[in-house]
């Protein structure tokens, strides 16, 4: 737990999931430039009955300090919300937070929008199209990054959607950007709807994908995933399956088609990802019965699967939470899936090389064998969970 301090007032913020890097908060110092802007450039007495939307607010820090402003949080991540919710409750502030799933879009008017520029573009471009028709020419937009993350892509996406910008001085190594509306890009001419969700063939796979904006790999397999499927052959027969960060579910979808009898449940801690899985898994499976097997969920990896139900977890894990490259979620993920196997349950993981779990896997597992592996990555089945 640390405390925020803000000229309104003191906050004590932790980011969750927990991570064993004490460097990182659940804020950074765009966040704090940011809610110093809004503090004093801003009539606050007046502002309650302006609509303030606050998008990729990773750990709640940004709608904690703005509380009194009825803030709307806008994410993709699951995880974000999970982290405004307890910091909100740490803080004992009033009401509940205002959550808004990236799957729905918000509605107008917009007065104030306060962004944090995300590592994903391709989210950004769509938040902005969905945004854009939102706004009126008094709208306030204003976002802020971190320097090294902040692109020349990220500028033109808001001179696209939203008009001209301009940048403040860097502070901390932060930056905040200032969008003058131009009413000339009209909300509802076609240049501001969105692009997403959108669509890519694998002939090798044989695969047609259906991808929102926020999906890892939008516009092709990747490589870790490729290797998977292309051994997919090896995979025990299983009734109950788990395809763990499911991302557009591509995974699960090919273990579905190689064991049609198996229930299949997607899981990710991202809405678009979920999405776009479940349309995937219409598209590839259009009868009843196979709809019916499979199941959705957005979640904290595996803590919504009952302990000692599932024969088989298959997982292309993040390397990355938000900007921060870490190996917690996935040795997370290792630890629930332990205790969410059957007593011969398998894990068939894929570990990018530079980021080997062996030792982890050995921990919970009394099992572990290479199956497959090229210059970058490994897959590796762990099977018989240590109890």
């Amino acid at each position: 737990m640390n405390e925020l301090r803000t000229p309104l007032g003191h906050f004590k913020l932790r980011r969750y999931p927990a991570t064993s890097d004490r460097s990182l908060r659940a804020w950074d110092a765009a966040d704090e430039l940011l809610i110093k802007h809004v503090q004093e450039t801003l009539e606050l007495e007046s502002t309650p009955t302006r609509r303030l939307l606050i998008c990729n607010d990773a750990h709640g820090a940004l709608s904690c300090a703005l509380h009194s402003l009825e803030p709307i949080s806008w994410s993709d991540s699951f995880l974000a919300h999970t982290a405004l919710q307890r910091n909100w409750k740490a803080n004992n502030l009033p009401r509940s937070p205002v959550e808004l799933e990236s799957t729905n879009s918000p509605e107008a008017p917009l007065d104030i929008v306060l962004i944090k520029v995300p590592k994903t573009l391709a989210l950004l471009d769509d938040q902005l199209a969905q945004i854009r028709p939102l706004l009126h020419q008094n709208s306030v937009v204003v976002a802020a990054c971190m320097l090294k993350y902040l692109s020349n892509k990220a500028f033109s996406l808001f001179e696209k959607h939203i008009g001209t910008v301009q940048t403040s001085l860097a502070v901390k190594k932060a930056r905040l950007l200032f969008c003058t509306i131009d009413q000339s890009l009209a909300g509802d001419r076609p240049s501001h709807i969105s692009n997403y969700p959108d669509r890519y063939v694998d002939q090798d796979l044989d695969l047609s994908l259906v991808n929102h904006a926020n999906v890892f790999c939008r516009d092709r397999v990747d490589l870790g995933s490729r290797l998977f499927i292309e051994n997919m052959n090896l995979l025990p027969q299983s009734s109950d399956v788990v395809d763990l960060a499911c991302g557009n579910g591509v995974l699960g979808l090919c273990v579905q088609r190689s064991q049609p009898k198996a229930t299949v449940t997607f899981v990710d801690e991202s809405y678009q990802a979920v999405a776009s899985a479940r349309e995937n898994y219409a598209n590839m499976f259009n009868n009843e019965t196979a709809v019916h097997n499979a199941r959705f969920q957005v979640a904290d990896g595996l803590e919504t699967i009952d302990s000692l139900s599932i024969d088989l977890i298959v997982c292309n894990p993040p390397f990355h939470t938000q900007h921060a490259l870490t190996g917690d979620t996935t040795r997370a993920f290792i630890k629930a899936a332990s205790r969410c196997l059957r007593r011969e349950g398998q894990l068939w993981i894929v570990a990018n090389k530079n980021l080997p779990y062996q030792d982890t896997l050995k921990r919970y597992f009394k099992n572990l064998e290479l199956k497959a592996q090229n210059p970058r990555f490994a897959v590796y089945c762990a099977s018989t969970p240590k109890r």
